[in-house]
């Protein structure tokens, strides 16, 4: 049975304007075990003003506030949309089960 996400990083590269090898070295130079993206990226209503939603899984656990917003101040430059880096420890617990739901992976570490 085929993979109904497996278009997934496809979609989120070019929505971005940027490779996915990229987005792979970016995740490995600030120690990312896995990086998933949610909200409008993935829904039909994206467009040219929306912000970009990550989820980030670090190596070594939660990853500090600081790791965060660097990662989304690169990510930012790169894309010129703002940003916004979760963790999944710092969902709010409100939107936690929706955004864990909703959340996919477009890289996790070999």
């Amino acid at each position: 049975m085929a993979n109904p996400h497996s278009d997934i990083p496809q979609l989120v590269t070019s929505r971005l304007g940027i490779d996915l090898g990229l987005l792979a070295e970016l995740a490995r130079e600030f120690g990312v075990r896995r990086l998933s993206f949610f909200g409008s990226i993935l829904r039909d209503d994206w467009g040219d003003s929306s912000d970009v939603d990550m989820l980030a899984e670090f190596e070594s656990g939660e990853g500090d506030d600081f790791v965060c917003m660097e990662l989304a101040d690169r990510l930012a430059k790169l894309t010129g949309r703002e940003v916004q880096v979760l963790t999944p420890g710092t969902v709010h617990p409100y939107y936690r089960d929706e955004i864990l739901g909703a959340a996919r992976s477009v890289y996790v570490a070999a």
